[in-house]
């Protein structure tokens, strides 16, 4: 049985935060990560897979850097370990002893260290590619869903425009029959058709002859002497323009008023 979008989306949630509690921790234990703590508390505020592989990624990189220098370390204390190796313990003075003793627990310890950090590093890791992995899915998806959409949106469009295109061959079918007035009444059936089409997708002609000059709606491409109107009043509409919704898709281009010099 599928689960549900909304326990999917529960289980994805309580998923993230578990790791960023586990990050969260990790931050507050070790010194060297203590700069990711700020992070952390911000992506348990707002959630940003990105950010929080880039975190995921910087504390991966700070571990593997903990672990080269506690191999460092324990390569030397080796070396400082075989001073105090000598033939016969009977020659070894007691305060080497104690050293001796006292480096060997120093590099268990260390051991110790090493292999959590190294453990840790090797979780850290796996879950980085599994993250990567699941947010390259993720894009993947929703780059197809997006281009899916669009070729659904250009087939709509074409059918809206193939009954137009019928009619307009049918009307251009009567030019053999000389029949001048049904090639007109093909051509009106053919403008009502596209002027629905605009009406049902919110598409409006913008108002000209008689309105105010607007340069956020109008284009002027010529300015005319006129004493019978305002002037800036718009007085010959040469291209309809178009709104889609509120936005402005084409200006109308228009003639425009304006007074004489004299004056």
């Amino acid at each position: 049985m599928s689960r549900s979008p909304e326990k999917k989306g529960e289980n994805r949630s309580n998923y993230r935060a578990l790791h960023l509690r586990d990050l969260l921790t990790l931050a507050e234990q070790v010194e060297d990560l203590g700069f990711l703590r700020n992070k952390c508390e911000n992506l348990s505020k707002t959630f940003n897979l990105k950010e929080f592989l880039t975190c995921y990624h910087l504390a991966l990189v700070t571990l593997k850097d903990l672990y080269e220098k506690e191999a460092a370390e324990n390569s030397k204390l080796k070396v400082r370990l075989e001073e105090f190796t000598v033939p016969s313990k009977a020659l070894q003075p007691f305060a080497a002893e104690d050293d001796r003793q006292i480096f060997e627990k120093k590099l268990n310890e260390q051991q110790e260290v090493v292999e959590r950090l190294e453990l840790k590093c090797g979780r850290l890791e796996s879950e980085c590619d599994r993250i990567e992995e699941e947010f390259d899915k993720l894009r993947k998806r929703s780059e197809k869903k997006v281009e899916e959409k669009a070729e659904e949106i250009r087939q709509k469009m074409i059918l809206k425009i193939l009954p137009i295109l019928d009619n307009l061959e049918r009307a251009l079918n009567f030019k053999d029959f000389g029949d001048a007035s049904s090639i007109f009444q093909g051509v009106e059936m053919i403008k009502r058709q596209i002027e629905e089409i605009f009406s049902r997708e919110g598409v409006k002609e913008i108002p000209t002859n008689g309105s105010a000059f607007d340069p956020s709606l109008h284009e002027a491409a010529e300015t005319v002497i006129r004493e019978d109107v305002p002037e800036n009043t718009v007085i010959e509409e040469i291209r309809k323009g178009y709104k889609l919704g509120e936005k402005v898709i084409r200006p109308a281009l228009v003639k425009v008023a304006r007074a004489s010099l004299a004056n």
